[in-house]
């Protein structure tokens, strides 16, 4: 008589992730980050990236509620001044709070 065939046994054995070249320069960011040249561009960029801040978050805002001019350096990779982050702040704030349109109205 013979035995019924039985399943072989696999022993796994973990292995460190293996990290490409490619993958880690995908992961660091740019060395100098060079801003836009022109006024506008800088304004534009800044705006699209005040917009997806969670302004909920009271890590992204400063005390008074305007986006925090530091929170949009580190995502824009070069230095937004507060005069900057102010222009565009204006130029967003009445859209986001109608509150504040009623208010001026």
């Amino acid at each position: 008589m013979t035995k019924p065939d039985t399943p072989a046994r696999v022993t796994v054995v973990p292995r460190p992730a293996v990290t490409t070249h490619t993958e880690i320069m995908a992961i660091q960011p740019a060395p100098d980050p060079q801003p836009p040249d022109e006024s506008e561009a800088r304004r534009a960029a800044i705006k699209a990236t005040i917009e997806q801040l969670d302004l909920s978050d009271q890590t992204h805002v400063t005390e008074d509620g305007k986006p925090d001019a530091t929170v949009l350096s580190d995502l824009l990779g070069w230095l937004v001044s507060a005069k900057e982050r102010d222009d565009a702040w204006a130029e967003i704030e009445p859209a986001s709070n109608p509150s504040r349109v009623r208010k001026q109205e």
